[in-house]
């Protein structure tokens, strides 16, 4: 069996996401390193640097437009401006969290570390262009903001807005999920393009509802009527940098797959207009 490497060009692409893994990695591993009673001032500073030097990492990318990965990843303008907004999200959060990390102590590198990959979630989600890549880059991000809405633990509201969280999250993905199973079953990619060539200007009943499940799903994610019941209490039990950081960039990291799929998969098709005017009603 033939196992073809990604090359250079095709990695080059993942600049920022792996600047920013990396930098998750090192601040983890120097916690580990550091003894208890030292300062995790430093640790705040390796987290800002690793997000300048992903943002530095990014600008290089603006009019690239470029795909690797065998079409799996996009980069263009879009993608860009929203990896520059996640990574300023995370860098406004992590400044305002200071106070926050002093109250959890000896756990301020691993929140620390949560963010940075959480950040790369969301950057992956920006950037994909095909239904698993989506997906797990979903759960990366879901995961990771499930344990960071409860990191104040010792709080009920906090552990129960991180249990509503995890619970109503997985449920909308399994739900888009189902969805993302439905369009393979009707195109027989998951690439994005090659399920739009398959897409025919009047959609079977299969394709509408896998498109259902799909506005229902990516609804819960960017908290869209009638979908947006989890925010409250989420928002509520959360810390406050955390709900700071799931009004903005979770939100974002949503529509950006918002407008990967319905923009790419329904580009010049007649039923793209009914899709789009959906999603105006439900914000």
């Amino acid at each position: 069996m033939n196992v073809a490497f990604p090359n250079l060009v095709d990695v080059s692409l993942l600049t920022p996401e792996i600047i920013l893994a990396l930098g998750g990695c090192i601040i983890l591993i120097a916690d580990l390193l550091m003894p208890p009673t030292a300062s995790r001032q430093s640790l705040l500073t390796g987290a800002l640097l690793a997000l300048a030097a992903a943002a530095i990492a990014s600008f290089t990318l603006l009019n690239r437009n470029a795909a690797g990965f065998g079409g799996m990843l996009v980069i263009d303008n879009v993608s860009v401006f929203f990896k520059l907004l996640f990574l300023l999200a995370a860098a406004l959060v992590l400044l305002a969290a200071e106070n926050f990390t002093e109250q959890v102590g000896v756990y301020a590198a691993e929140f620390y570390g949560l963010l940075l990959i959480c950040t790369v979630g969301m950057m992956l989600m920006a950037s994909t262009n095909e239904l698993m890549s989506i997906y797990l880059s979903l759960e990366i991000t879901s995961l990771s903001l499930a344990f960071l809405a409860t990191w104040a633990k010792k709080e009920a509201r906090s552990s129960e807005a991180g249990l509503k969280f995890f619970v109503l999250s997985a449920i909308s993905s399994s739900i888009l999920l189902f969805g993302m199973a439905l369009l393979y079953g009707i195109s027989g990619s998951t690439n994005l393009r090659q399920i739009g060539q398959v897409l025919t200007t009047q959609a079977s009943p299969a394709g509408l509802l896998a498109m259902s499940m799909l506005v229902a799903g990516l609804g819960f994610k960017i908290a869209a009527v009638p979908f947006q019941m989890w925010t409250p209490d989420v928002y509520e039990g959360a810390p406050t940098p955390i709900t700071a950081y799931l009004s903005v960039a979770s939100k974002a990291a949503g529509l950006a797959v918002v407008i990967r799929i319905f923009d790419v998969a329904l580009a010049g098709r007649s039923i793209q207009g009914a899709w789009i005017d959906l999603f105006v009603v439900c914000r």
